[in-house]
């Protein structure tokens, strides 16, 4: 090829971007993932103990392309995480052990792996029986982020999926999200929520094409600019 020929295509080229892939990543807080690390990831847990009780205010979960940590925290204060033998993540909470009611939340705080970004988010969470449940992302003064699970049509212990991309600052450092309960403590019903599962969408951050690619448009460009001085010779 004539290196101006040459020359043009690197040009050209240099504009484009490797195909970006996709991938979901979805994790089931159930006793097999906290006892083995099993789950559809087959992700590393840190936990220093897992049972329930255990005394455990955070979590640190590693996979291959997304790491993440859990915390667990009432009134502002950390609080231990309870792994219900049901399966869902609450608070070790007073009197309501095992949902997220008033005043006690579960945060995640994502890490993905270098070359991907969070897309998107969205947790399962549950209600043990026939209320109406409501909790809040990130802010429960925010009339806006509060939502709700409706107990009355939806089976003990399955899942509602809700997407939470939009309370999740995507292009920040660490992404995080944070579910807050809604539900006033009651020792004598099963108030509030936990969650059961969480999917996070990631997407491969699109990079040049190969440094060959580069090679060739310098030395296209080194073998034209010779062509030029040997013709003004």
């Amino acid at each position: 090829m004539a290196p101006r020929k040459l020359v043009m295509v690197a040009m050209l080229l240099s504009g484009f971007t490797a195909p970006a892939g996709a991938v979901t990543l979805d994790f089931v807080f159930n006793d097999a993932f906290f006892s083995s690390g099993a789950g559809n990831t087959t992700p590393s847990i840190d936990t220093l103990g897992t049972s329930n009780n255990s005394g455990v205010t955070s979590i640190a979960v590693t996979s291959p392309l997304l790491n993440f940590v859990i915390e667990g925290d009432e009134a502002g204060t950390p609080t231990n995480i309870n792994i219900a033998n049901t399966g869902g993540l609450g608070v070790q909470g007073n009197p309501e052990s095992g949902n997220i009611g008033l005043d006690e939340s579960i945060s995640f705080l994502f890490s993905p792996v270098s070359g991907f970004v969070i897309t998107a988010v969205r947790v399962g969470l549950t209600e043990d029986d026939d209320e109406v449940e409501n909790f809040f992302f990130n802010d429960a003064s925010v009339p806006a982020n509060q939502q709700s699970i409706d107990g009355s049509v939806t089976p003990d212990n399955t899942p509602v999926e809700f997407d939470a991309t939009p309370f999740v600052s995507l292009t920040a450092v660490t992404p995080s999200l944070q579910i807050i309960g809604a539900a006033a403590n009651d020792p004598n019903a099963d108030l509030g929520v936990r969650i059961e599962t969480l999917s996070v969408d990631l997407l491969e951050i699109p990079l040049p094409l190969s440094l060959l690619l580069l090679g060739s448009g310098l030395a296209g460009f080194a073998m034209l600019r010779r062509r030029e001085r040997t013709a003004t010779l």
